[in-house]
């Protein structure tokens, strides 16, 4: 009889033992499905981050006209963070924790590189009509000053700028920035004789986005680099 008893009370604390191990494990289970969708949206940070890098290079490169992709992927990064901070209990305190200060560093990153981004679009947008008018109406000018029997120290001097900031804009150093300013006031004392050969105007304009150039292409590539 005690035996049974022994027996039933063993029987009971094993029961009572197995269902407690399956009310934790259901409770402390890990939701896979959760589990991979939070780290693919952990993966997707860095993914979105490099996309948005690219395309700012695309853009500097004038590659890219629009900025619609700029936007976007800001965009795709901003709601990334906002299902991230949803942490999964799985993680535990601790991990979660760690996890929410990570995630508060990269928003106070990311709405850094947001205004960055701005003032990218702004710069660069000037920089580019200047890169694309510039050597336009350059070659134009020089064609109209080399058509005067007295045009060639003209069209001599605005070449000379054009090869100046042709190679400003591959290496912005100090040799090709001073080589950028010689060339500009060369031109610039060229004036009287581009005033004869009507085309002091268009001389102004050489000389105005080539400045524009000049200023803006350092500014422009530290904000690349920055972001």
């Amino acid at each position: 009889m005690n035996m049974s008893r022994i027996l039933r009370s063993s029987l009971a604390l094993g029961v009572a033992g197995f269902l407690g191990l399956l009310t934790y494990s259901a409770v402390h289970a890990v939701n896979y499905a959760e589990e991979a969708a939070y780290s693919r949206d952990l993966r997707r940070v860095q993914a979105a981050t490099a996309e948005l890098n690219e395309r700012v290079l695309k853009a500097r490169s004038a590659l890219m006209v629009q900025y619609d992709p700029l936007v976007h992927a800001l965009h795709d990064l901003r709601d990334l963070h906002e299902r991230l901070k949803h942490v999964p209990d799985f993680l535990g305190a601790d991990a979660a924790l760690e996890m929410r200060a990570q995630l508060e560093e990269s928003e106070t990153q990311l709405r850094q590189k947001d205004e960055l981004v701005e003032s990218f679009k702004s710069q660069n947008s000037v920089l580019q009509n200047s890169l694309h008018y510039f050597p336009v109406l350059a070659n134009s000018m020089i064609d109209r000053a080399r058509a005067h029997p007295t045009g060639a120290e003209v069209a001599n001097r605005i070449q000379a700028l054009i090869g100046a900031i042709m190679l400003f804009d591959t290496a912005a150093d100090s040799e090709s920035t001073s080589r950028v300013l010689s060339a500009q006031l060369d031109l610039s004392t060229a004036m009287r004789a581009a005033h004869d050969l009507q085309l002091d105007r268009e001389l102004e304009l050489i000389l105005s986005h080539s400045r524009i150039i000049l200023e803006r292409k350092p500014v422009t590539d530290g904000l690349v680099h920055q972001i």
